[in-house]
């Protein structure tokens, strides 16, 4: 025999935390962010993709007060395409997140600092860094879902805190560097 109560708790919803459907969702969101990024900096290492490589990226770095550019093209370099390929596999995701969303609050402060545009990237706004910001922090706090190379010492809870910690201390970090 049904009772009220469960009647009631056949109509709530089930949480989607443990279906397929939302490692599913996260593995989509670290391809794109992952790989996008991997592409970015692709460009300012090797010059794929219609990139300067590290000397036309350190020549732009230095165009916007990063001097000398080669070490911050360098570095910025690698973040995106080590991060970007960690995050894509889901390896080190709070660790490697978290090191895009300084690289990327870094950007957007030499972006909002170096243009006149409004909000888009078309007009040189930072609309890509800060989608980059965001989809990274998310993934910080999410963890990669199910469909990961994933190494327990490098993925709990205690990891995800260090991931914001490191993200938020970072992004202060590159903003103090390009305003020195």
């Amino acid at each position: 025999m049904r009772t009220v109560t469960d009647r009631q708790q056949d109509s709530v919803p089930a949480r989607d935390t443990d279906s397929g459907y939302l490692s599913l969702g996260l593995l989509v969101l670290r391809l794109f962010v992952g790989l996008g990024m991997a592409a970015h900096g692709a460009q300012k290492l090797f010059g794929l993709f219609g990139g300067g490589g590290i000397d036309g990226t350190a020549q732009f770095f230095e165009g916007l007060g990063f001097s000398p550019g080669t070490p911050y093209a360098i570095l910025s370099g690698l973040v995106e395409f080590g991060g970007g390929l960690l995050i894509t596999v889901g390896l080190a995701l709070p660790l490697a997140a978290a090191a895009v969303v300084a690289n990327m609050v870094g950007a957007y402060a030499a972006i909002q600092a170096s243009t006149e545009g409004d909000f888009f990237a078309g007009t040189g706004g930072p609309e890509l860094e800060l989608l980059y910001v965001g989809a990274a922090f998310a993934l910080i706090l999410t963890g990669p879902g199910r469909l990961a190379m994933r190494v327990p010492a490098l993925d709990g809870p205690k990891m995800r805190l260090l991931g914001v910690v490191l993200a938020i201390m970072g992004g202060i970090a590159a903003v103090v560097v390009f305003h020195l």
